[in-house]
């Protein structure tokens, strides 16, 4: 559920970004919002078949003109086979595209077309997923291997992404795709999160298909700030830093100049943080930890490497405790702020064992919250937006400051609130705002928003179970007049 937020969230800031550079580029994904199957007449997969086998672009006239000139003049070989005189339709630049080894290929490739299309499933084929058809036009047809196949398919109309290399390669970087190298597992996998993306978001295979080959530079637009995410990233000027793991490893590890291991090779699963983000820290080894605690590797190992030489060395964790600073700088690659970083974290483990729990008080009521919270909307002259994140005892376990707005209004989206909750996988929540006027009553817009809450709560089964309004030394509870 979470990873769903996030992908919207994703789409809808990539969407906000490329449309605020130019009209024409919304007006383009509009037109492919209703892109439909189209295979009859027989002339229109003719015409995608040479287009995709001479390398045509047919969004513009003249490669339209130029596809429609050459299947005059192979329709009229094909009826009239032993026609061997001069092409006199086709320009002479264009008729030395068609040498006779190519037109063999091509009137071979008709044929076959021909009969694939006549299959009474194709359709079916197509609708169900555009790779499995991909793959019989792949085996079945010259011309059509790998991306040529899905590019045919989207002149079509069909519903299929054309799995480029720059769009996986973007996909890839946000962590959606493990692979992005060619191969037939990678060019499915981009088909099947395709269609999820855009089925989360509104958008058509087509459509999102577009926009994702805007920000990676598979498709032309004559605009200086595109491509974004190209071969070379610009993640300075990027929409999507926040939820991008390419970004989060460069970030990381750039201060520390930490490059011995290729970006290339890296994928987002297998490092230990990501691991520890998605899984919990009580998912990873004791080698995947101390990695994490050593961030970098050295020259020739990475920190993962490096962590298992280290237990190897010395056998277990209590033992590199016991171990001394000089002692752990004696294995290469570690040294004196390495040894001492791993001390301070063994350190903190042996206190938090010493420690002692201290017990969090329950919220009861919604007093409780109110003389806890007050003072926090003090002398603020705009609204706050607060949400606190509950465990099944009714006890905080996190608060989040949501939104601030103007005098009158602050901008909650329950898209946004949500998010941190299901993070923290919280039994409940508790919103709190001020009113700076110092008037706890509630607006038309703050009964609208908490209903609205209310309903996006229900469905991602985190309750809300108050919506508190401070005043000036008075507050006013929606749970307390039952409107919860």
């Amino acid at each position: 559920m979470e990873s769903d937020l996030i992908i919207i969230d994703c789409i809808e800031k990539l969407r906000g970004y490329l449309f605020s550079l130019a009209p024409s580029l919304e007006k383009k994904r509009e037109s492919l919002l209703s892109c439909r199957l189209v295979i009859e007449p027989p002339e229109r997969f003719w015409e995608a078949y040479v287009a995709v086998f001479l390398q045509i672009d047919t969004d513009t006239a003249a490669g339209r003109r130029k596809v429609h000139r050459i299947i005059t003049q192979i329709k009229s070989e094909m009826e009239n086979p032993k026609s061997t005189g001069e092409i006199r339709e086709l320009p002479e630049k264009e008729y030395n595209q068609l040498l006779s080894e190519r037109k063999a290929r091509i009137h071979n490739g008709i044929k076959k077309l021909g009969t694939f299309m006549k299959r009474g499933d194709f359709g079916r084929d197509v609708e169900g997923g555009g790779w499995a058809c991909a793959a019989q036009l792949d085996k079945t047809i010259p011309g059509l291997g790998g991306i040529k196949a899905y590019r045919f398919l989207r002149l079509l109309g069909a519903p299929v992404a054309v799995p480029e290399s720059p769009k996986r390669t973007l996909l890839f970087r946000l962590g959606w795709i493990k692979e992005h190298r060619s191969g037939s597992e990678s060019l499915k996998s981009y088909q099947d999160i395709c269609f999820k993306v855009a089925r989360l978001c509104g958008e058509t295979v087509h459509s999102l298909d577009y926009l994702l080959g805007l920000f990676s530079g598979s498709e032309r637009a004559n605009l200086p700030a595109l491509p974004v995410c190209g071969k070379k990233p610009f993640c300075e000027k990027c929409a999507l830093p926040n939820y991008c793991e390419y970004y989060r490893f460069l970030k990381e590890e750039r201060q520390d100049l930490a490059k011995h291991v290729p970006i290339v090779s890296w994928l987002p699963g297998d490092q230990p943080r990501e691991c520890l983000e998605r899984l919990g820290a009580a998912s990873l080894s004791d080698a995947q930890l101390l990695a994490i605690i050593l961030r970098t590797g050295s020259t020739a190992l990475s920190a993962l490497d490096l962590a298992n030489t280290l237990l190897h060395e010395f056998g277990a964790l209590r033992a590199i405790e016991e171990a001394s600073i000089n002692e752990l700088c004696r294995i290469r690659g570690i040294g004196r702020v390495k040894a001492i970083e791993i001390k301070a974290a063994v350190e903190l483990g042996k206190r938090f064992i010493r420690e002692k729990k201290v017990q969090r008080k329950g919220i009861e009521e919604s007093q409780d919250v109110f003389h806890t919270y007050r003072l926090r909307f003090t002398g603020l002259n705009q609204e706050t937006f607060l949400m606190l994140i509950l465990n099944s005892r009714n006890q905080v376990m996190k608060e989040v400051e949501v939104s601030k707005g103007s005098l009158n209004s602050c901008t909650v989206h329950p898209r946004e609130v949500f998010k941190e909750a299901i993070r923290e996988s919280g039994s409940g929540v508790i919103f709190i705002h001020n009113h700076p006027s110092g008037d706890s009553s509630p607006s038309r817009a703050d009964i609208m928003l908490t209903e609205r809450l209310k309903k996006s709560g229900e469905i991602l089964g985190i309750p809300v179970l108050d919506h508190i309004i401070v005043g000036e030394d008075v507050y006013y509870s929606f749970a307390d007049e039952e409107l919860l």
